[in-house]
């Protein structure tokens, strides 16, 4: 299990060291090897279940699944994935999307379950930009 509290701190003190855009890299890293780890236990008919109710015990918001409801031209999406009252932004302001912790959590549990890596998530809304929450979308990427 991770804690949300432990990450977070780990987050803003990578950027202090690193910069934005290491942390960013060190961020979805982490995540995506926490998921990975969750996904070995997991299946493919029950992961975002899985997902949802990791993040939500670990403190990273009140989070919950849901069918998506945007086509993405030319990908076939997975799930949608909207955190409300992200700890891993509480309180920041930013211009651009700040969950990578999240974000890579999700996408490490999708290419484990499904032993691929052609899949991506995109944060498309983000609270520390204003948004009510954070949204994510987790799709197939054509190889």
């Amino acid at each position: 299990m991770i804690s949300a509290d432990l990450l977070v701190c780990y987050r803003r003190a990578s950027k202090r060291m690193f910069g934005d855009f290491q942390a960013e890299r060190l961020s979805v890293s982490v995540g995506e090897a926490a998921g990975r780890e969750l996904a070995m236990e997991s299946d493919a008919r029950k992961i975002a279940q899985d997902i949802v109710a990791e993040l939500n015990e670990c403190g990273f918001g009140t989070v919950r699944a849901e069918k998506p409801t945007n086509k993405i031209e030319k990908y076939d999406q997975l799930s949608n994935f909207v955190v409300k009252d992200s700890a891993e932004v509480s309180g920041e302001k930013s211009d651009k999307p700040a969950c990578q912790i999240i974000r890579g959590f999700i996408r490490g549990a999708y290419t484990q379950v499904y032993h691929q890596e052609n899949i991506a998530v995109k944060e498309t809304k983000c609270s520390s930009m204003g948004e009510k929450e954070c949204v994510f979308e987790a799709y197939w990427v054509p190889m």
